[in-house]
């Protein structure tokens, strides 16, 4: 089984909406639009896949899925008021593993995982070391070998703490025998914008930002199986040796 985490966002409501009564009951629902809130910034993997829902939700339901954005603590400051949100319908919330469970495990972080009702699983998407094209590491056996030589300064910028990224970078320093930086921002988004921006050497991402930024920055490895039928150039964690 490869080791690494694949983050699983989840589409969810307050559990409190399945109660007799409730709105969701109603024939008539959704009357209007419901707030879809995303507990990182935007332009992220959680934002990127919320996005691809509205146009079927529009379909479905007739009624706008309404964006909107709860950064901070890897998601924690988001989760930590779904509680405290109208459990009338028409505020839901995403939700992402590991993050969900290791979060309250580190901290009191204003919520527990047994706080949340996820309603259901739409998307899981493999972690990626990525660079930008023009990096001098053009392999992943390249940039551990400087990181052999030269502790802590390959810098990975990442979603949060305690996070699917915090927790490959972790785990992949320990199998690689390698000490690299992690720099934690609010979000995917965020994380590919200091990429770009030269402000880290690579970044604990996802495929999905391999595929949206193909012009601009390449993987190295990916946490699969086997390799990605999209980027059949591009090896596994596992036949590199990392399983």
């Amino acid at each position: 089984m490869n080791v690494y985490f694949r983050v699983i966002t989840v589409f969810f409501l307050t559990a409190i909406l399945s109660m007799a009564g409730s709105t969701l009951m109603a024939d008539d629902y959704p009357s209007k639009g419901v707030n879809y809130v995303i507990p990182f910034g935007p332009g992220g993997e959680s934002d990127i896949t919320a996005r691809h829902q509205q146009p079927f939700f529009k379909k479905l339901f007739g009624q706008d899925l309404i964006i909107s954005y709860k950064p901070g603590g890897g998601g924690a400051v988001g989760w930590s008021q779904l509680n405290k949100m109208k459990g009338d319908g028409y505020n839901i919330m995403g939700i992402n593993l590991p993050h969900i469970i290791v979060k309250p495990q580190e901290k009191a972080v204003g919520f527990t995982t047994e706080d949340i009702a996820g309603v259901y699983m739409f998307h899981y998407t493999p972690d990626a070391i990525v660079v930008t094209n023009d990096s001098e590491f053009k392999t992943l056996d390249d940039l551990i070998a400087y990181a052999k030589e030269n502790p802590g300064k390959i810098t990975f910028s990442g979603s949060g703490k305690g996070t699917a990224n915090h927790l490959a970078q972790l785990r992949f320093d320990k199998m690689a025998g390698i000490k690299t930086t992690y720099v934690a921002f609010k979000g995917t988004g965020a994380a590919v914008t200091a990429l770009l921006g030269k402000q880290v050497v690579a970044e604990w991402g996802y495929t999905s930002v391999g595929a949206k930024q193909a012009e601009k920055a390449r993987m190295l490895a990916v946490a699969m199986d086997e390799r990605h039928p999209e980027f059949p150039d591009i090896p596994t964690f596992k036949e590199l040796g990392f399983d």
